[in-house]
């Protein structure tokens, strides 16, 4: 028998659980297996041939999840290739299928407990006479957040609160990061007061509420940005970037502290590059994304090229008899004083000089 094979990544914020989806039956190149499980009900699987019976479509996650409801969606959204003859199926182990719901016009839904979820599958009970379509294959867990939920928190500097938004989560989503969605806010009361010391912000005009949304319509290229007080970031570069999450929280939530004024010069490549070199700081020292900044070499390193350029390179410079010199440049573009001249004012020498003094080392 003809069996595919994709692996799909879904999860987010930490690397805790891979989505592995199966099919016994061979799938149009247009309409692979991977549709079951992307969260998209205007996507779908279509066999390219009819079902024999046993055929299987199977979803394997990595970390078992607890799960109140699974729903299967079969057809094309115009309604045609209906899986007619089929059963949901669910493992608690992976390999030991029960809890049975038969499809009905080609739908079923199951609810109820019956412990971690291994995987889920949904199998032809008959010989089909056409080729079927299976739109999704939705896990959801009625506890989890889907609204917007606020979480206290105490800082040195006093009482902070972080708004979680899940309503732009997808179900399969919210169930495969749930530990991550979960400790989101954490991060909020973890790093914000690091931030803020890092930068000496003032802390009589900090922000001190923020509103964490999840959006799963922004533009490819755009992983988050910041708006005064929210906090968007994007699912699919959330999904697609696993490793990436953390540092990504942070360096926006390093512009919720900046928070600049319109007054005073503001070079776009040191508002970011001041980001980027307060998430090196705070990154672990195995983050792959510090790795990466540290894998540059130096002579390729030009900080006009702002984001990862200007990280290691601010940090040199600040090492080089300049301590605070992250805090004293924050200080003047937050105060709106900042001008060309106070980048040489404060550490004697021009930013060109400086990249050039920083290769000059590097090759030594």
């Amino acid at each position: 028998m003809w069996r595919t094979a994709i692996a799909i990544s879904l999860i987010a914020f930490t690397a805790r659980a891979e989505l592995r989806v199966e099919s016994t039956m061979p799938g149009l190149k247009a309409h692979d297996v991977s549709a079951v499980a992307d969260g998209d009900e205007a996507t779908w699987f279509q066999s390219f041939r009819p079902p024999y019976s046993n055929d299987y479509i199977s979803v394997t996650l990595g970390k078992p999840q607890k799960l109140t409801s699974v729903r299967v969606v079969t057809g094309k959204p115009d309604g045609g290739n209906i899986f007619a003859a089929g059963v949901l199926e669910l493992s608690t182990d992976g390999k030991t299928f029960s809890s049975a719901v038969p499809l009905e016009n080609g739908a079923a839904k199951w609810s109820g407990k019956i412990g971690p979820v291994a995987a889920i599958r949904v199998r032809a009970t008959a010989d089909g006479i056409a080729p079927i379509a299976i739109r999704e294959i939705a896990m959801e867990d009625d506890v989890l957040p889907k609204v917007v939920v606020g979480v206290p928190g105490k800082a040195p500097f006093g009482k902070l609160t972080a708004k979680c938004d899940f309503t732009k989560v997808p179900p399969n989503y919210c169930v495969l990061m749930r530990d991550e969605l979960d400790g989101v806010a954490d991060w909020f009361f973890t790093y914000y007061p690091k931030i803020v010391a890092l930068l000496d912000a003032p802390t009589d005009g900090l922000l001190r509420d923020l509103e964490i949304r999840f959006r799963n319509d922004m533009k490819p290229g755009v992983p988050g940005y910041v708006s005064g007080t929210v906090m968007t970031l994007s699912i699919p570069h959330i999904i697609r970037n696993r490793d990436d999450v953390r540092g990504l929280f942070i360096h926006e939530l390093t512009h919720v502290v900046q928070s600049y004024s319109g007054k005073g010069e503001r070079p776009g490549w040191l508002v970011e590059g001041l980001a980027e070199a307060v998430r090196y700081e705070l990154s672990p020292p195995d983050d792959a994304w510090r790795a990466a900044v540290d894998g540059i070499p130096a002579e390729k390193i030009d900080y006009h090229n702002a984001y990862r350029d200007p990280a290691r390179f601010l940090l040199w410079i600040q090492s080089q008899n300049n301590p605070g010199l992250l805090a004293k440049l924050n200080r003047a573009l937050k105060d709106g004083s900042y001008k060309s001249e106070t980048w040489t004012a404060l550490t004697g020498k021009d930013p060109d000089a400086w990249l050039r003094a920083y290769r000059a080392a590097a090759e030594k």
